[in-house]
């Protein structure tokens, strides 16, 4: 016969955790509303440094124009007239009101990299959330599993005893009445493994957003990937993520081979579309939620969670093969190192520059 103590308890503690998750579900519904109200706001944002953008996109080309024109002027009015001076002085006027405009431009992007910043941390929050009511939702479901054998048990336990004897009308219906129970238990616990399966699914969506944000916020205009203090801010997410969740995480810096000597050589604008090469090479051979930053003028850093080292090692050598290929071909150096329970980012950091720094000897030291 069942235990009625342990039927009780079982009871209860199914309660209790049915209780946790309507809590956990409310919660995640006033997140999803918040959410959206700043999705609206973000958007309009976005358009708002985009008018502004095209704003001064004409004001620099009005302001080119008056210059070009005072230019002309000076050309064919050799010495300079009080008319092209005051062209000159009319041009200057409208740069210096395209540089304050361009000032008050750059203050609005740096609010919408601070709103998406947070967006992005919403958004990891709400997907962590997400994967709290999962769980429960499974435990629950396993719970009720539990309960639905529990009940078979008891009833095919009955049906043995009784199997050389003529069951009577009360135990017949006990016995289906148990079966009964057992099946509707089932049923609850297969919805509640579906909704916790959709659970999952929302979260993997929150992530990807959240990715897509972090991609939008602190953007470096030159390679496209985070700049170093929206950088800085999705690492230590990383980190946080990976201690909650007991997930491996390494962390790479990538060095630029000789871009000083390119610039040198060939100009900054070879130098720029190296070091875009670079960040595109990076981005090619991670994965699209994985967090990438240009840490310094030609250092990028990358982190990558519940990635074996020897894949990692597999990544970095895809990126350097990518970047043998160019017309011009280059080459990077690495360094990395994999968190520690004592790590912090700045720790982590300096253990993969050592990493770097090794490297580098390696390679220019000759063998012994």
């Amino acid at each position: 016969m069942p235990d009625p103590q342990r039927s009780a308890a079982d009871v209860l503690a199914r309660e209790r955790e049915e209780r946790a998750l309507r809590e956990t579900d409310q919660t995640l519904a006033d997140l999803d509303q918040t959410q959206s109200d700043s999705d609206q706001q973000d958007a309009e944002a976005d358009q708002a440094v985009s008018d502004r953008d095209q704003e001064l996109s004409d004001s620099d080309q009005h302001a080119s124009d008056r210059d070009q024109m005072a230019a002309d002027w000076e050309e064919a009015h050799i010495p300079a007239s009080d008319a092209a001076g005051e062209a000159h002085d009319r041009s200057r006027i409208d740069r210096d009101l395209g540089t304050g405009e361009r000032n008050r431009t750059t203050i609005a992007r740096a609010r919408n990299t601070t709103a998406r910043a947070v967006t992005a941390a919403r958004r990891d929050e709400l997907a962590h959330l997400r994967d709290i009511a999962s769980d429960r939702r499974d435990r629950i479901a396993q719970a009720r599993d539990d309960a639905a054998d529990g009940r078979d048990r008891a009833a095919e336990e009955r049906e043995r005893r009784l199997s050389d004897a003529e069951l009577p009308s009360a135990l017949l219906r006990d016995l289906r009445e148990l079966r009964q129970q057992g099946a509707a238990l089932r049923h609850q616990s297969a919805l509640e493994r579906l909704r916790a399966a959709a659970d999952r699914e929302a979260a993997a969506d929150d992530r990807r957003h959240a990715a897509r944000e972090r991609d939008h916020a602190g953007t470096d205009e030159l390679t496209g990937v985070l700049r170093r203090g929206a950088g800085e801010t999705a690492l230590a997410q990383e980190i946080e993520r990976a201690r909650r969740g007991g997930h491996e995480l390494t962390l790479v810096i990538v060095d630029v081979d000789e871009l000083k000597a390119l610039n040198d050589a060939h100009g900054h604008p070879a130098g720029d579309a190296l070091l875009r090469d670079v960040a595109a090479a990076i981005s090619t051979a991670l994965r699209p939620y994985d967090v990438v930053a240009r840490w310094g003028g030609d250092e990028f850093v990358f982190a990558l969670p519940d990635t074996p080292l020897a894949d990692v090692l597999r990544r970095v050598a895809a990126i350097q093969r990518a970047l043998v290929q160019r017309p011009t071909a280059a080459s990077i150096c690495a360094g990395h190192a994999q968190l520690q329970p004592e790590d912090t980012l700045e720790t982590l950091i300096d253990r993969a520059d050592a990493g770097l720094y090794i490297a580098k000897r390696r390679r220019i030291e000759p063998p012994d």
